[in-house]
């Protein structure tokens, strides 16, 4: 669902996906509670090149190991994203930069 020029927050009802790549649209707001609930997630979880902005909550660090977070070119908060690359909770690749 990358590159199709979505925009608006991100959608509710999104479970049951191994891999999901939003990244290069224009979804903005807060990153949603229900993302960091994806227990099918296995892969990737690819959010970069949007228009998030506000705190990455330390539910996304609750993800099985096996998961890359991409946040990478949001308007998120460099603070948190400098204690999650500190931190690396849990073993995760974490991408978060402005």
């Amino acid at each position: 669902m990358s590159y199709n020029s979505l925009y608006g927050p991100v959608p509710k009802q999104i479970d049951h996906y191994t891999h999901l790549d939003l990244s290069s649209n224009s979804l903005n707001g807060s990153l949603p509670e229900g993302l960091s609930n994806l227990n099918h997630l296995a892969g990737t979880l690819n959010l970069f090149y949007n228009q998030f902005s506000g705190e990455v909550s330390f539910s996304y660090g609750m993800f099985p190991v096996m998961v890359s977070l991409d946040l990478r070119h949001n308007n998120l908060s460099p603070e948190r994203c400098l204690r999650w690359v500190l931190c690396l909770i849990r073993g995760h690749c974490l991408l978060c930069k402005p």
